[in-house]
């Protein structure tokens, strides 16, 4: 389920750069994920702990779309967070 700041029967109107999404993790599942959200005009904020596997989607990010190094920056420019971290305790040791 996609929350966002519309209303219900607003739904039939929602645009893919309506939808402000953050997305935490780019290993095997996420970096896919992540493209094709780029691919589709979704407004993504991307963080990663390795900044060095962000650099493949530099290319392609368009207005609206960005990189960010804080975690708090992506939180607070997104309406829902997307993650997708492997082990528990790397999300604990990212979130706390």
């Amino acid at each position: 389920m996609l929350l966002s700041n519309h209303s219900v029967s607003d739904k039939t109107n929602i645009k893919p750069a309506d939808c402000k999404i953050g997305f935490l993790g780019l290993g095997a599942m996420g970096l896919p994920m992540v493209r094709n959200l780029v691919k589709y005009g979704h407004h993504v904020t991307i963080w990663n702990r390795n900044l060095g596997k962000v650099g493949c989607l530099l290319p392609v990010l368009q207005p609206g779309q960005a990189v960010e190094q804080r975690l708090r920056c992506t939180a607070l420019r997104s309406y829902t967070m997307t993650v997708i971290i492997r082990q528990l305790a790397e999300l604990r040791s990212i979130l706390l």
